[in-house]
């Protein structure tokens, strides 16, 4: 996003109006229907009541090969809501999800949003510092986090109303008993007056209460990702993004078997994508998640073969691992029949053509379908699919999306010119979340009064209107599916009183994984060696940042190139993929 465009509006989303589309209308309303004003419980429960009532009592989400059922989790979530109600939570109060993709996911989400409690949703691999300067942030007043996580963060725990989730919780039989000693084994929960046990919770009987009814537009989920410059920002997302995200991804579906039907939860809840894609769009549409709270493409596919699993959404890595595996062709893959939509990072069109062939010839008519988003708009704007498909390109706009190339100016450009991509969506966020440094909202307003994300990627249209990705305005790395932000990492370190200068790099492992490569340079006199320093540096990563973000290689160089107009030359710094055999 160019430095002197202005992002302040302040959205009033009843005066915009958004596109529809021919195709996208032709898929019948029978259980998700057009957003209405509705909370994210209220459009759940009533589209899911809607699925019920036609199929009975289907499963809602299956962990550790033990199935749960729609009525088990709506009886969970209320009386997580009742309890917490009992606890003085309330609307507008806000609590921290700070868990894996897991069964507790849902129950804590839907708990929360029928009392109209705020959702911090963080990353459970988050250092303790960050999370508790995210948690400050948000006004969160307590968390949720799973047992074997919880020896970690020991003094957050100590501060803060917490929630303790096991595995073991949603297992039966002899799972359970396997599952809990394992849990036992590997966890260090504190004893704490304000630690309180899921478990324990669900046996307990607390005054009921009703769900309550806001206004749609309010936000009432934090996202954390990197804006349109490349520094961690925190994204407001209301009932009305997250709901119409879900109401756009069922114009994909196709009429199936809803007695058992599968979506694969590879995708991490605590991104936006997954977050709708694999929680509250499937719980709406009456899918079963397959839940997997850590991505292994081995047991992926196991999962396809074993359960008749129609959809999968992901990023291109996850797809690439489980098609590398011997047991990714196998008996249940005819199965999969709406698609492999993934986002999040480069697929070329050999793995494509290669993916479809080996589909087709293993009884699948699906596609490995391409697409693009990003969290400001619930991270799903646009996608290739059985409706709309132009080969090479990263599909067509969703329904309610536009999608217009910009020049340096912020005027349209015509189809085919590369410009800075700007986003307009039903599922658009409310803005920023101010933390005392971010003053702009993230919404601009064109003179035609239509509010805009310029995403600060580049990109261009075809005639048909499909988006083609061409590269990165802004700086992120995505490492393993996570986004790591070097603007946010430059800016710690170089306040450490020894670094003159800092910059963050994406490089290459020689099998093509991507990772990320410091380089500083030292104040003169700083009384380091160069090996001390890269030691120091180290060491602050590892206490400051979550994995990802930690570098892989810190080098130490005399300054660092600059460009034409004396602005440190990141570019010069950044590997080019290797080229592929």
């Amino acid at each position: 996003m160019s430095e002197d465009i202005i992002c302040n509006t302040v959205p009033d989303f009843s005066t915009q109006t958004f596109p529809k589309y021919e195709k996208y209308q032709g898929r019948p309303e029978n259980y998700l229907t057009e957003p209405n004003g509705e909370t994210i419980y209220e459009y759940a429960r009533k589209c899911n009541g809607r699925v019920t009532k036609d199929n009975g009592d289907t499963v809602a989400f299956v962990s550790q090969d033990c199935k749960t059922r729609y009525s088990k989790l709506w009886a969970d979530v209320d009386k997580l809501a009742d309890y917490l109600a009992s606890q003085g939570f309330k609307k507008g109060d806000c609590m921290t999800i700070f868990l894996p993709t897991s069964a507790h996911s849902f129950t804590s989400f839907y708990a929360l949003t029928k009392l109209g409690i705020k959702a911090n949703i963080v990353h459970p691999l988050t250092s303790e510092k960050e999370l508790n300067e995210t948690m400050k942030l948000c006004s969160s007043k307590g968390i949720f986090i799973l047992d074997r996580f919880a020896g970690k963060y020991k003094e957050t725990l100590k501060n803060n109303f917490t929630i303790v989730c096991s595995t073991h919780d949603y297992c039966t039989g002899l799972m359970k008993v396997l599952v809990k000693a394992d849990d036992k084994k590997n966890s260090d929960v504190p004893v704490y007056p304000n630690v309180h046990i899921y478990e324990q919770i669900m046996k307990g009987d607390f005054p009921k209460t009703e769900a309550v009814h806001y206004d749609a537009e309010e936000t009432e989920v934090y996202m954390h990702g990197g804006g349109t410059t490349g520094k961690s920002k925190t994204i407001q997302l209301s009932s009305r993004a997250i709901n119409y995200l879900a109401y756009n991804l069922y114009q994909l579906d196709k009429p199936h078997d809803y007695k058992n039907s599968y979506s694969l939860g590879v995708l991490p809840t605590f991104h936006a994508f997954g977050l709708v894609g694999i929680l509250h769009y499937p719980v709406c549409n009456g899918y079963g998640v397959l839940l997997m709270p850590k991505f292994d493409a081995k047991k992926a596919n196991d999962m396809i073969k074993k359960y008749p699993v129609r959809e999968i959404l992901g990023v291109p890595l996850m797809f690439q691992k489980m098609f590398a595996e011997p047991n990714f062709v196998n008996k249940g893959i005819k199965n999969i029949t709406v698609g492999y939509f993934s986002g999040g990072d480069f697929v070329s069109e050999e793995f494509i053509d290669n993916f479809d062939r080996v589909m087709k010839e293993n009884g699948s008519n699906t596609m490995f379908s391409r697409g693009w988003g990003l969290t400001e708009c619930c991270a799903v704007c646009c996608s290739n699919n059985y409706l709309y498909y132009e080969k090479g390109s990263c599909g067509h706009p969703l329904q309610g999306t536009e999608i217009e190339i910009l020049d340096e100016n912020h005027k349209p450009l015509p189809a085919g010119e590369v410009g800075e991509i700007a986003v307009r969506s039903t599922a658009m966020m409310n803005g920023y979340l101010p933390d005392g440094t971010i003053k702009e909202t993230g919404i601009w307003t064109d003179e035609n009064g239509k509010y805009w994300v310029l995403t600060g990627d580049m990109g261009h249209l075809s005639e048909g209107g499909f988006l083609y990705f061409d590269g990165r305005k802004k700086r992120i790395i995505i490492i393993a599916g996570y986004n790591v932000y070097p603007a946010t990492i430059e800016g710690k370190l170089g306040n450490l009183e020894y670094i003159r200068e800092v910059c963050a790099a994406q490089a290459y492992t020689s099998d093509g994984k991507p990772f990320m490569r410091l380089f500083i340079s030292l104040k003169p006199d700083c009384g380091l060696t160069e090996q001390q320093a890269v030691d120091k540096t180290m060491k602050f990563c590892e206490e400051n940042f979550n994995k990802f973000s930690i570098p892989r290689e810190i080098k130490v160089i005399d300054a660092l190139p600059r460009t034409k107009i004396e602005k440190i030359d990141f570019l010069a710094l950044t590997e080019k993929p290797p080229k592929k055999n």
